[in-house]
């Protein structure tokens, strides 16, 4: 259905899509940040929509699976296309200097599931950046959340197809057991 949408639901994710870059360009500013950072359920929201967002790309294949063509042609038009990096970008700027929101996101699970969308995706661009902003921004003064990451254990490496189709190759160089 996602990859099928009507002109309504077309309107809606439209007016979603545009709140949540709006909500990104608020906490950009330090005063409104403050205020936004304290809405008691708008970060439990956000992790709950990304959580979501993500495995729905992962079940089927739609506009929120990650795309590696190297070409935004397909569905550059589509409303939901960045959807995934605004949440992301909106976690980071919310958790920025901010104790209880680095340990709420700790707490929902969430760091985990920031760290699975570090890769290429043609459908989120700048989507790994965003996420290593906001584990910068997770792990500033937080060891807690620098222990998780650091007790994270390797799962090897990322898929190389999409850099072998551009004349490259992926090498391991830390062959440490």
């Amino acid at each position: 259905r996602s990859s099928d949408l009507t002109n309504d639901d077309d309107e809606e994710a439209l007016v979603v899509i545009r709140l949540l870059d709006v909500l990104c360009e608020i906490t950009s500013n330090n005063e409104q940040l403050q205020c936004l950072q304290s809405c008691p359920n708008l970060l439990e929201t956000v992790i709950d929509i990304l959580r979501l967002t993500h495995l729905a790309g992962k079940q089927s294949k739609n506009i929120f699976t990650a795309a590696h063509s190297m070409s935004l042609v397909e569905n550059v038009s589509h409303p939901a296309v960045g959807f995934k990096a605004h949440l992301i970008r909106l976690i980071g700027n919310l958790c920025y200097k901010n104790k209880e929101n680095q340990d709420k996101i700790l707490q929902l699970d969430g760091i985990p599931l920031i760290l699975d969308n570090c890769s290429i995706d043609d459908n989120n661009p700048f989507v790994n950046q965003w996420a290593v902003y906001a584990i910068r921004n997770l792990t500033e003064h937080n060891e807690k959340n620098q222990e998780l990451i650091a007790r994270m254990e390797r799962q090897g490496l990322a898929d190389g197809s999409l850099l072998k189709s551009m004349g490259m190759q992926v090498e391991d160089q830390d062959r440490k057991s």
